[in-house]
Formats: C-alpha cells, sequence, structure tokens
C-alpha cells in the first residue's frame, strides 16, 4: 500500500531547456564563418571588415532570439508556479 507520493518539480528543471535547435545550429555556423573571416589574410580590407560586420550583426541577432525565447519558457513557468492549486516542490498524497 502506497503512503505517500512525492513529486519534485523545480522552476530551474522548468526553464532549463535548451534554445531551438535551429538557433544553435544557425549560431554555430555564423560563428565559424566569423572565425574564418577573422584569421582570413584579407581580414583588414574594406570587402571583409564589411562581411565581417554583417556576421557579427547576424550573430548578435541569433543570440537576442535565443534570449527571447528562453524569456518566453522562463515566463510560461513563472505563470504554471503561479496558478492557484500548482504546488511546486514535495507533495504528499493525503488520499492515499
Amino acid at each position: 500500500m502506497v503512503s505517500a507520493v512525492t513529486a519534485t518539480a523545480s522552476v530551474e528543471s522548468l526553464t532549463a531547456t535548451p534554445p531551438p535547435a535551429g538557433l544553435d545550429a544557425a549560431l554555430a555556423k555564423s560563428q565559424s564563418q566569423l572565425a574564418d573571416w577573422v584569421c582570413c589574410p584579407s581580414a583588414t580590407t574594406s570587402t571583409s571588415k564589411a562581411k565581417i560586420a554583417e556576421i557579427s550583426d547576424r550573430i548578435d541577432a541569433i543570440k537576442a532570439q535565443m534570449q527571447k525565447a528562453e524569456q518566453a519558457v522562463r515566463g510560461a513557468a513563472a505563470a504554471v508556479t503561479a496558478r492557484p492549486g500548482v504546488v511546486v516542490g514535495n507533495v504528499v498524497d493525503a488520499f492515499a
């Protein structure tokens, strides 16, 4: 016979979701491209500098999207924990 049921959930576990795979892949690709352009012997030319700036801006935009997605997940987790009747932590089944 079960005398108690314990369930554990934390806000950290709800918010510990990784960023969408598409953003991770795009960030890795852009960072690789940036490294290639920066290490290129012609990195000091105006064309290369413009390309480096373009890739840097793309990386900043991807990071902003990732941060926005993370904030949305945290907001959803906060909404779940703020609902009446929802308990996060150890729960004991009083009817067992």
